[in-house]
């Protein structure tokens, strides 16, 4: 379920590509094609981001760590991407989005002080009937590679690299306690997660491997669909 921010959020968005359609459109020539994609502030501390497209802002409030804007339909084509400051429009990185027809994106904004994006395609296609999918992305700027398991069983994703987004596997629907060790074995942190059927989700460590309070290490479990 949305939180209140995240509906205000796609409520701002939805005013703002409506009227780049309207200003698009003027001769009622035929409309683009659509992609979506969704905004993740992975950037572990307390800096919040704006965004704009080709250099248009995007209001609504500004996303905190491990918020992010659910899918937003945008035109297809190459797209230029920038992350502002929350609540301004200083640009602290830019990027390009390669949108294609009716396909689905995460825009990761990770980083400390210098920030970069991961850009990933998701496969929103439907698991295999009684199934879920997951996949396991490393956004832990100082943790090198890090191990996804299900706490006292094999690991599901045993070599995960910073800033790589593993492919989605099959999993069983069920109540989890999932782990994340380092390269050596070591537990790091868990989290509680229930996987329900149908469902496609992606799995990201986010935080610092000695950080407190809003840097503290941690693992986020977002539903794709």
């Amino acid at each position: 379920m949305k939180t209140l921010k995240q509906t205000l959020v796609l409520l701002s968005l939805a005013v703002f590509f409506l009227a780049s359609c309207k200003k698009n459109n003027v001769d009622n020539t035929p409309q683009p094609d659509i992609a979506a994609f969704n905004v993740v502030n992975a950037a572990p501390g307390q800096t919040s981001f704006n965004f704009a497209l080709d250099n248009q802002i995007v209001n609504g409030p500004a996303l905190v760590f491990t918020d992010n804007t659910g899918y937003i339909s945008a035109y297809t084509g190459i797209r230029k991407f920038d992350a502002t400051l929350g609540g301004t429009t200083l640009s602290v990185l830019t990027d390009t989005l390669n949108l294609e027809t009716n396909k689905y994106y995460s825009v990761f904004i990770t980083g400390q002080s210098t920030f970069s994006t991961l850009i990933t395609e998701d496969d929103l296609t439907a698991p295999a009937t009684g199934k879920a999918k997951i996949r396991f992305i490393q956004l832990s700027p100082d943790a090198g590679t890090l191990v996804l398991g299900i706490k006292g069983a094999a690991a599901l994703f045993p070599k995960q690299a910073y800033k790589i987004a593993s492919d989605y596997i099959p999993i069983d629907p069920a109540q989890y306690v999932l782990e994340i060790k380092d390269n050596g074995g070591d537990a790091l942190t868990e989290v509680n997660a229930t996987i329900t059927a149908g469902k496609i989700y992606t799995v990201w460590s986010g935080g610092l491997l000695k950080g407190t309070g809003s840097s503290a290490m941690l693992i986020q479990v977002s539903a794709d669909n």
